[in-house]
C-alpha cells in the first residue's frame, strides 16, 4: 500500500508540475507581450528577493533560545520516521513548533522589509519603486513561505497526491487572474495582487489538510538529532539559493532589469526538464526516509532504481526536446526573447544529463548527508563564479550565454558529486539499460526535431509548427524506447498502482504499445 502510495502520489505531482507548466507559460506569455522587458525584470528581481527572505523565513536561524528550526527536507526526514515508529505526539509537536518559528520569522522579515525597503530597493532596481508595490510584495512573502512549509507538510503525512491537486489549483488560481489584471491593464501591481490570491488559497486549503498535524496531544522531542541534522542543511540552504540565484543576481547587476527579464525566460524554458525529477524526488522521499528508519536497506534500494529509471524515461527526453525547440519556444514570449533561446538550450542539455541524480539527492537527505549535499553546492557554486569571473576578465563585460555555460556546469558538477557520493555509499542502483536508451533516443529526438523545424517548419506559425512537432517528439521517444526494448513488466506493474482498477484491466493494451513481452 505504501508503493502504491508513492506511485500514485508521485504521479500527482508529476501532472501537477505538467499541468502548471501550460498554465504559467501562458501566463508568462501573456506578461511578455503585455508589459517591457523592464517591467519583466522588476517582477523576476522582486523574486529574487522573495525566495531570498522565504530562506531565511524556511530556514531560521539558530537564536539562543531555541534549536534551528528544522527546514522542509528535515520535516519530510523525521516526520515520517515518528509516524513508522507510532510516536505521532512527536510529529505533531515537530510540525507545530516548526510552523510556529516559520510564521514568527515571516512576519518579522515582513515588518523589516516594509519599513527598511529604501535602503536597498532602489539601489537594487535603480528607480523608484512603488510603496503598494513593496507592501504586497511583503505579503506575498508571508504566504510563499508559509506554502512551501505546508507543502512539504503534507509530504510528509504521504499526501503528495492532494499536494499536487492543490498545487494546480493555487496556480491556476495565481496565473490566471495575475494575466487577466495585466489584460486590464493592472501592470505589475495586478501582477504581485494575483499572485498573492492565489498563495493565499493554498494556505488556508493546505491547513485543512495538515489537520491531523494540527490537532492531537504532543510530545516534545529532543533536538539534538535535529539540531546535527539541520545545521548543515541551514548553511547549504544559503548555498542553494545562491545555486538556483546566482546567475539572475549577476544579470541584474551587470546587465540591468532587461536582460533579467530575457534570461529569466531562458531559465523558465529551460527547467521544464527538471519538473519530472523533482516531482519524483519530492513524493519518494518519505518512503525513503521510512525504509532508512525501518532498516529495510532492499526495499530502499529497490525504490531508488525503480525511480532512478522513471526519472530518466520522462525527464531527459523533456530537456532535450526543450533544447531543440528553444527558438520557437521562446520566440513565443515575444521577439525581444529570442535572445534567451541559445541559453535555455545550453541550462536545458545539463539538465537532461543530470536528471537521474534528484534520486541521490534525496538518498543523502535521508541518511543524513547534509555535509556532502552543502560542499557539492558550494563547490557548484564556486564553479559558476570562476567561470562568470573569468568571462567578465576575458571580456571586460558578461553575457548571457556566459552566465548559461557557467550554470551548465554548475549544474553538472553539483549533480556529479551527489552521485560520486551516493555510490559510495552503495545506494546507487540504478537501471544502466534504461538510463542509457533514453539518453541515446532523447538525443536521436532533439536532432531530429532540431532539423525539421530549421528546414520545414519555421516557415509556419510559431504554434502550429509546436503542436506538430512535440508529439511527433513524443512518438518518436517512445518508439525508439520500444525498438530498444526498454520496458518491462514491472513498467505495467507501476502504471497500475497509479491508475484505477478499472483502467487497470487494459494493462494489456498499455503493454502491446510499449512493446512489453509476457515473459519480460
Amino acid at each position: 500500500m505504501s508503493q502504491k502510495n508513492t506511485a500514485q502520489g508521485a504521479a500527482s505531482l508529476y501532472l501537477s508540475n505538467l499541468l502548471a507548466l501550460f498554465i504559467i507559460t501562458g501566463h508568462f506569455i501573456i506578461l511578455t507581450n503585455n508589459l517591457s522587458t523592464t517591467e519583466i525584470g522588476i517582477i523576476f528581481a522582486f523574486q529574487i528577493i522573495m525566495y531570498g527572505l522565504s530562506t531565511i523565513a524556511n530556514f531560521a536561524l539558530p537564536i539562543p533560545i531555541m534549536s534551528p528550526l528544522p527546514l522542509p527536507h528535515s520535516i519530510t526526514k523525521f516526520i515520517p520516521n515518528y509516524l513508522s515508529n507510532n510516536q505521532k505526539e512527536k510529529a505533531n509537536f515537530l510540525f507545530r513548533y516548526s510552523l510556529v518559528v516559520v510564521f514568527l520569522t515571516s512576519i518579522l522579515l515582513l515588518i523589516l522589509f516594509i519599513f527598511k525597503s529604501e535602503l536597498f530597493i532602489n539601489q537594487i532596481f535603480q528607480q523608484e519603486i512603488s510603496q503598494y508595490l513593496i507592501i504586497i510584495g511583503a505579503i506575498q512573502i508571508l504566504f510563499f513561505t508559509l506554502n512551501q512549509f505546508f507543502f512539504y507538510g503534507l509530504v510528509s503525512i504521504s499526501k503528495s497526491y492532494q499536494a499536487g491537486i492543490l498545487q494546480i489549483i493555487s496556480v491556476f488560481i495565481r496565473y490566471s487572474l495575475a494575466g487577466i489584471f495585466v489584460i486590464l491593464n493592472y501592470g505589475i501591481l495586478g501582477v504581485f495582487i494575483g499572485y498573492l490570491i492565489g498563495d493565499i488559497v493554498f494556505t488556508i486549503v493546505a491547513i485543512f489538510l495538515c489537520k491531523s498535524l494540527l490537532t492531537g496531544k504532543t510530545e516534545k522531542i529532543s533536538f539534538n538529532k535535529i539540531f546535527k541534522y539541520s545545521i548543515p542543511i541551514l548553511i547549504s540552504s544559503f548555498i542553494i539559493f545562491g545555486v538556483t540565484q546566482i546567475d539572475r543576481i549577476f544579470t541584474l547587476l551587470n546587465l540591468g532589469l532587461p536582460d533579467l527579464g530575457i534570461y529569466t525566460i531562458a531559465i523558465a524554458a529551460s527547467t521544464i526538464g527538471s519538473y519530472a525529477p523533482n516531482a519524483l524526488a519530492t513524493a519518494i522521499t518519505p518512503t525513503l526516509a521510512k525504509f532508512e528508519s525501518l532498516k529495510k536497506t532492499e526495499s530502499f534500494r529497490s525504490l531508488s532504481r525503480i525511480y532512478t529509471r522513471y526519472v530518466s524515461i520522462i525527464g531527459t527526453p523533456a530537456a532535450f526536446m526543450i533544447a531543440s525547440l528553444s527558438l520557437p519556444l521562446t520566440a513565443l514570449f515575444g521577439e525581444e526573447y529570442i535572445a534567451s533561446s541559445i541559453p535555455a538550450a545550453i541550462i536545458s542539455i545539463s539538465i537532461g544529463l543530470t536528471a537521474f541524480s534528484s534520486i541521490y539527492n534525496s538518498q543523502l537527505f535521508v541518511k543524513s548527508e547534509t555535509r556532502w549535499i552543502m560542499m557539492a553546492n558550494i563547490t557548484g557554486l564556486l564553479s559558476f563564479i570562476i567561470i562568470a569571473s573569468i568571462s567578465q576578465m576575458l571580456n571586460n563585460n558578461i553575457t548571457v550565454i556566459d552566465l548559461a555555460i557557467g550554470r551548465a556546469v554548475m549544474v553538472i558538477i553539483t549533480a556529479g558529486l551527489i552521485s560520486y557520493k551516493s555510490f559510495k555509499l552503495g545506494d546507487m542502483k540504478y537501471d544502466k539499460k534504461a538510463i542509457t536508451n533514453s539518453l541515446i533516443s532523447s538525443i536521436i529526438m532533439a536532432s531530429v526535431l532540431f532539423i525539421l523545424y530549421n528546414s520545414v517548419f519555421n516557415s509556419l506559425e510559431l504554434i502550429i509548427s509546436l503542436i506538430i512537432l512535440i508529439p511527433l517528439g513524443i512518438i518518436m521517444y517512445i518508439f525508439m524506447l520500444r525498438q530498444f526494448h526498454t520496458f518491462n513488466k514491472q513498467d505495467s506493474e507501476f502504471i497500475t498502482k497509479i491508475i484505477s482498477k478499472k483502467s487497470a484491466r487494459n494493462i494489456s493494451i498499455i503493454e502491446k504499445i510499449l512493446g512489453i513481452k509476457n515473459e519480460q
